[in-house]
């Protein structure tokens, strides 16, 4: 039997390809608690707002009399929903919700889950409100009318959307990455001398302040990786603030993520994507990355505008 298959990839050269490329890039996941808060209180508000305002879906014609009711229910199913979604589920599924992992074809997957699971809530307080009232009827029919519509409106601007931050997250920080090795050059002078680094139980340890390369935390231990005819590592009992505080009157090395601190003069390259702008360091395969919060320092020492 002859099978025919459309040939997409000859009616449009390289965009399967390229799709599939921008769907794997990585993508930045909001994972602090508070911001993905104020995320589901600014999209409730704006569902109140709109509905209010609007009055779609049927709410200008309130035969009922409870559409302040319902624009008001819509709106609050909305923020429980997200709440439970955005604040609630990441921590309990903390292997899933990994930025290391986040891609932008997950953040378009878990966008369309938000917003499916928001209209199955917006279904069940309908049956409630249709309870009370007995003026909706409830079926397996009108939840997936609820579906419908609201993946409808939503799939679109919420792929576009993400689509668009990304290309914008990208594109910000490759130009920023462009700027940090043109900094570099300006950065590789060597300084000489040694510097002593004290653990918890008083032990000191020495090395030429040229030699580090970076100090990543382990837990309540931390590795100092270093190189003189080699690299090597030192593992001591002392937390990375710790360190950091001894480290102090040697601003080139610079902490740029809660688990590591970096010799800035030891950067060999910059890459940036749309999560964010890693490091290349001398003499490691290992690629550092600048946290955000510590971006904005990080731009001032590096001498970028």
């Amino acid at each position: 039997m002859l099978y025919l298959r459309p040939d997409f990839e000859g009616l449009f050269p390289g965009w399967s390809n390229t799709m599939l490329e921008l769907l794997r890039q990585p993508f930045p996941l909001i994972s602090d608690t508070g911001a993905s808060a104020r995320i589901a209180i600014y999209i409730s508000l704006f569902v109140l707002v709109f509905l209010w305002l609007f009055q779609p879906f049927g709410l200008n014609d309130d035969e009922t009399g409870i559409k302040t009711l319902l624009i008001t229910g819509y709106a609050s199913v909305t923020f429980l929903i997200l709440i439970i979604n955005l604040v609630i589920v990441p921590k309990f599924f903390k292997n899933v919700f990994l930025e290391a992992r986040w891609t932008v074809a997950r953040e378009i997957l878990w966008e369309l889950w938000n917003v499916v699971s928001v209209g199955a809530g917006i279904y069940l307080f309908i049956c409630l409100v249709g309870a009370v009232t007995g003026y909706f009827r409830p079926g397996f029919v009108t939840f997936l009318l609820f579906q419908f519509m609201t993946l409808v409106v939503a799939l679109f601007p919420v792929t576009g959307v993400v689509i668009f931050k990304g290309y914008i997250l990208l594109k910000r920080n490759a130009e920023s990455a462009v700027q940090i090795r043109s900094a570099m050059k300006e950065s590789q002078s060597q300084s000489g001398g040694k510097v002593t680094i004290t653990a918890d139980g008083g032990k000191e340890y020495d090395f030429e302040i040229d030699s580090l390369i970076y100090i990543a935390a382990e837990g309540n231990y931390s590795n100092i990786l270093h190189r003189e005819d080699k690299v090597d590592s030192v593992l001591i009992r002392s937390s990375l603030s710790g360190i950091e505080k001894q480290l102090a009157d040697y601003p080139f090395l610079f902490r740029c993520h809660r688990s590591f601190i970096v010799n800035l003069k030891k950067i060999e390259n910059a890459e940036g994507n749309a999560q964010g702008i890693r490091l290349s360091l001398e003499g490691v395969d290992q690629r550092v990355k600048v946290a955000r919060s510590y971006y904005g320092d990080f731009r001032k020492i590096m001498g970028i505008s």
